[in-house]
């Protein structure tokens, strides 16, 4: 059965992640990894962090928000009460 063009680009994916874990394996620590390959690393994984997505708004988080997707307005993440609790 033939992969769909989701599923083919997932296996890309998943092979350039393994490429790329490997070649940082060979390294023997993070602080041996070449600034230039640390940042093309980060570029190519995308945010690390929450904030650094484009779509989501979380200016000042409180304990006990969740993460709840609105379409009001601009289609993004925010954070907001949990009202399952």
């Amino acid at each position: 059965m033939a992969m769909s063009p989701e599923q083919q680009q997932i296996q890309e994916l998943k092979q350039q992640v393994q490429t790329l874990t490997d070649f940082m394996m060979s390294f023997e620590s993070a602080a041996t990894v070449p600034p230039t390959t640390q940042e093309t690393i980060k570029r190519i994984a995308g945010p690390a962090t929450l904030a650094g997505l484009t779509d989501v708004d979380i200016p000042s988080p409180s304990n006990g928000q969740v993460l709840k997707y609105t379409t009001t307005g601009v289609d993004r993440w925010i954070a907001a009460t949990d009202n399952t609790a």
